[in-house]
């Protein structure tokens, strides 16, 4: 008897559909099971452990049905009592920031929380603070300050004329030089001798989102000419920043437009 194998594909397909039935470890997912605590019952559900111990970021459930309504909060799970009102869950992870600061430790029993006179503080100061950011459609928490010093640029010094073009990283500059000593047509081929140094002076103000959900980890106002930072005097990034659609918050904070759209000025919840 002859005996064939399956073909790549068949085997390919039977791997796939191999899933194992054994829990993920623990390092391996930031989720976790929790038993939300409703005046009926309990209800389970899936929320992603925060940096604080003992809650979690947990989708929001509602109605005499549950279902999702899109919003999450912050739970406590040992008790599956929420700890934050109802909001997008850019706003709830802001709230699991602003409790770090309260000094509470959120792993222990409800009782004892209730007990817990800085616990009890923290509880209501977050829900008036959520409230209040909600109606000046602003961040919670700031992950850092809008205005900066952008550091001196990188410049390319040939015959004894520094370019114009300032770079933000040597290695973009020496690249550049680079490339143009080795070009046909270049001038710099004749004389190959490019230095790159180093300005004295700061580039100038530059202009960052001050969100915490920036997509771009640290979005900054892009000149339109290099596409990198804009640098100037605060007074024309800020009117750059206007026009590109920019929100102010106050005199230290702004959000791009991809952020800036998270925060509405109507209640979440």
């Amino acid at each position: 008897m002859t005996i064939t194998a399956p073909p790549a594909a068949q085997t390919r397909r039977a791997r796939r559909d191999l899933f194992p039935n054994h829990p993920l470890p623990a390092a391996e997912t930031a989720l976790a099971e929790v038993a939300i605590a409703r005046h009926n019952g309990l209800s389970p559900m899936v929320g992603e452990r925060t940096s604080l111990p003992g809650l979690a970021l947990t989708p929001h459930a509602a109605g005499a049905v549950l279902r999702y309504t899109g919003t999450w909060t912050l739970t406590h799970v040992a008790s599956g009592r929420r700890v934050s009102p109802p909001a997008s869950f850019l706003r709830t992870h802001e709230a699991a920031l602003w409790l770090e600061n309260a000094g509470v430790d959120w792993d222990r029993s409800m009782q004892e929380l209730h007990a817990d006179p800085a616990a009890k503080a923290a509880f209501g100061d977050l829900y008036f603070a959520m409230h209040r950011a909600q109606d000046a459609g602003r961040p919670l928490v700031y992950a850092r300050a809008s205005w900066a010093v952008r550091p001196p640029l990188w410049r390319i010094r040939h015959r004894g004329v520094v370019s114009a073009e300032g770079f933000e990283t040597f290695e973009d500059a020496a690249a550049l030089a680079e490339v143009a000593c080795e070009y046909p047509d270049s001038e710099l081929l004749l004389h190959p001798d490019a230095v790159v140094l180093r300005d004295l002076q700061p580039a100038g103000w530059g202009l960052r989102c001050s969100s915490i959900g920036c997509a771009g980890g640290e979005t900054w106002i892009p000149d339109d000419w290099t596409g990198n930072a804009a640098t100037g005097t605060r007074a024309e990034l800020a009117a750059r920043a206007r026009a590109g659609g920019w929100v102010e918050h106050d005199a230290g904070h702004w959000t791009c437009p991809g952020c800036a759209c998270h925060y509405p000025l109507s209640w979440e919840g």
